[in-house]
């Protein structure tokens, strides 16, 4: 999200959006969280909910904004997390 000004600047023909790596790393436990927040410059603690939400209002803006293809990568525990709940 923070840096999505900058990519939509660039008018790419092909976005990849690789969702969850830092989101996974901050929910290790409270030391990696707010390593995580610190480094990252996080407004809060990451959740699944979050994710989706910021997930949701990137892919809003680049269909919007650009003409990229857009590609969804995601981590394997992610997958998993996301199908248990």
């Amino acid at each position: 999200m923070q840096r999505l000004d900058e990519v939509i600047a660039c008018q790419p023909d092909v976005v990849m959006l690789l969702i969850g790596t830092n989101d996974v790393i901050g929910t290790i436990d409270q030391r990696w969280e707010a390593m995580y927040r610190r480094r990252q410059k996080i407004p809060r603690t990451p959740t699944l909910d979050w994710c989706q939400e910021c997930v949701d209002a990137i892919l809003t803006r680049l269909q919007s904004d650009t003409s990229a293809r857009i590609a969804l990568l995601d981590l394997p525990m992610w997958a998993r997390i996301s199908e248990a709940t």
